[in-house]
């Protein structure tokens, strides 16, 4: 088939069924942005939340009165 063919006849086919082409058009439209948008927030949140977990450190406070065998004991 010809190029030509084809373009002229769907054209044709966009000119005789315009409310169903422009709502076929922005279907397709949204669903590609919605797509997009879920796909960059899961990527995004992934990020942060590893970010967070990297960051997460702990804190220790011992009493001085703490004898060796009880140092070694919190160290095991």
């Amino acid at each position: 088939m010809k190029f030509r063919y084809l373009l002229k006849e769907s054209l044709r086919g966009f000119n005789s069924a315009k409310l169903s082409t422009i709502a076929s058009v922005i279907t397709i439209t949204l669903s590609l942005i919605l797509i997009a948008l879920y796909f960059t927030l899961s990527f995004n949140s992934n990020k942060l939340i590893k970010s967070i977990k990297d960051k997460v450190e702990i804190e220790v406070f011992i009493d001085d009165n703490l004898s060796q065998d009880d140092l070694n004991a919190i160290r095991e």
